[in-house]
């Protein structure tokens, strides 16, 4: 019985960690990808739709993201189905 409990309580761990190192995992790809639809929006040389595109991308990330239930691999994962 004891054994069990060990293993279990070392599952329960390894859990955790895992879906922490998957949150950070996403973060950089997210954040990179925030970076650049910002330098998209403020860039002079970019077409108008695309700063628009890029804008409203922006605003669906925020969106996402002010959801407290959504990880940053949540928000990757629904803004590429």
């Amino acid at each position: 019985m004891k054994l069990f409990k060990k293993w279990s309580l070392v599952a329960v761990i390894m859990g955790l960690s895992m879906s922490a190192y998957a949150e950070d995992s996403c973060t950089p790809k997210l954040t990179k990808y925030i970076e650049s639809l910002t330098k998209n929006t403020k860039n002079q040389y970019v077409s108008a739709k695309q700063r628009e595109t890029s804008q409203n991308l922006l605003n669906k990330i925020a969106r996402l993201k002010s959801d407290t239930r959504n990880s940053d691999c949540a928000v990757f994962d629904k803004m590429f189905p």
